[in-house]
């Protein structure tokens, strides 16, 4: 995308957010402060205090266009996006993802870190580099953004009590990883609500054990073996109230996702109609799928390309040998891993989504299918799944035209198989 041209003066202003104060630098073309920086706060008087400024600099330059530039964390500039975009000057604005401004602060400062030199480094990289303004957020997908938000954040909480509860097991029953791959697992977290050490496994009847709902019989037969040798050295009482506890907490965060994500349906069905509806149309993204992508991405004309729209959520493998598996088994040169960039959210919900449309959707089984003929171990096979399945969102969005499972003749032999099929459709043609 060509950067904007100005025939005007143009002012960088470079705002670094927080939650209750933002620090601003004004720059002009030749990297000059236009006017003293300062830090103002998210209010009437805040906001009163960076429009007087803008004006006094439009009085020394008349026709001046400021091109704005926010380093955003989180929703905390939600307020300040829509304070600049009512401004009657003739104005640019564009939104940064805290990542690349911060890698290009390190570039301009390598040695300092703090909110006057991040000001800086975003108003500079407005009035040098000159990005395209960032579409502004509709106001219907405000309420949307929040419920999102709050989501995410809940879901994190949720991971966090998990992964306490994983680590306290560790040392109550460390067997119990090596036999069971999901410590969020309803049957597991109603089984140690019953039974929440060892030994009140191994004690347990295997008619009780089987009457866990979703616990197998083969399943049950493993804990309760492993239970009897665990050589785990938190026991008693103590231990049972803390996995007990842990429990419980797990099982309440897990709660008030399914509560936020009712809310989140009911904002996302009140929506004005656009091409954004045509995401559901995919197989295997559900509405609440559905409804984060649409949360995140908010307009499709924020990325030119669907590999951007790839690289902003994160989804793609990459290779990590660091470290052993849960076996003790050190990781092989080539071992893939889900990037982390991008956010959290999107990928838990994508990859709910590839589970699905792995096996109902044509596009994304055949991808997967030859993925695993390749032989990529499943979860990175459903990586390659999670990246197809943007390009689908990036593909019915633009043209606003609902996904077509028979567009495309998605089951295209892998190597190897198309000349198995071959050899035995010659067989069957061979007369008896």
């Amino acid at each position: 995308m060509s950067r904007p041209q100005f025939t005007q003066p143009v002012v960088g202003v470079g705002i670094d957010t927080h939650r209750y104060f933002h620090q601003v630098t004004f720059l002009d073309a030749d990297r000059q402060h236009a006017a003293p920086g300062f830090s103002f706060a998210d209010s009437a008087e805040g906001y009163a205090q960076l429009r007087q400024t803008l004006e006094k600099i439009e009085a020394r330059q008349p026709n001046v266009h400021f091109h704005i530039r926010l380093d955003v964390a989180g929703q905390y500039a939600a307020n300040l996006e829509r304070f600049l975009h009512g401004l009657p000057f003739a104005t640019t604005l564009s939104v940064g993802e805290p990542a690349r401004n911060k890698h290009y602060r390190q570039a301009i400062a390598p040695k300092c870190a703090n909110d006057v030199v991040d000001s800086y480094a975003c108003g500079r990289f407005a009035v040098v580099e000159r990005p395209p303004a960032t579409p502004a957020v509709p106001e219907a997908f405000h309420l949307l953004r929040e419920i999102v938000s709050r989501l995410e954040s809940q879901v994190r909480q949720t991971t966090r009590t998990i992964n306490r509860l994983h680590n306290l097991m560790s040392r109550v029953f460390p067997e119990l990883a090596t036999v069971v791959s999901k410590f969020s697992a309803d049957y597991l977290l109603e089984l140690l609500a019953k039974y929440p050490t060892p030994a009140r496994i191994a004690q347990a009847r295997r008619k009780s054990l089987l009457a866990i709902s979703y616990l197998t019989e083969e399943k049950a037969d493993k804990i309760q073996a492993a239970a009897k040798r665990s050589v785990g050295s938190t026991r008693g009482e103590i231990a049972e109230e803390l996995v007990r506890g842990l429990v419980e907490q797990v099982r309440q965060s897990q709660l008030a996702e399914k509560k936020l994500e009712k809310l989140l349906l009911k904002t996302y069905r009140a929506l004005p109609a656009s091409p954004h509806l045509q995401v559901e149309t995919i197989i295997g993204i559900g509405a609440v799928t559905a409804a984060v992508l649409v949360a995140k991405i908010v307009s499709i004309d924020r990325f030119e390309t669907k590999g951007r729209l790839v690289g902003y959520f994160g989804t793609f493998p990459e290779e990590n040998t660091s470290g052993k598996d849960k076996y003790g088994n050190p990781l092989p040169p080539g071992t893939m891993e889900m990037s982390r960039q991008g956010s959290d959210l999107v990928r838990r919900y994508l990859w709910m989504a590839a589970l699905s449309a792995a096996q109902h959707n044509p596009a994304i089984k055949a991808l997967y299918a030859r993925q695993m003929a390749s032989g990529k171990r499943g979860d990175v096979a459903l990586g390659h799944c999670m990246r197809k399945l943007l390009h689908l969102v990036f593909a019915v969005w633009k043209t606003n035209r609902p996904f077509d499972p028979n567009h495309y003749p998605w089951d295209k032999a892998a190597p190897g198989k198309k000349a198995q099929q071959e050899t035995a459709g010659r067989k069957q043609d061979m007369p008896e």
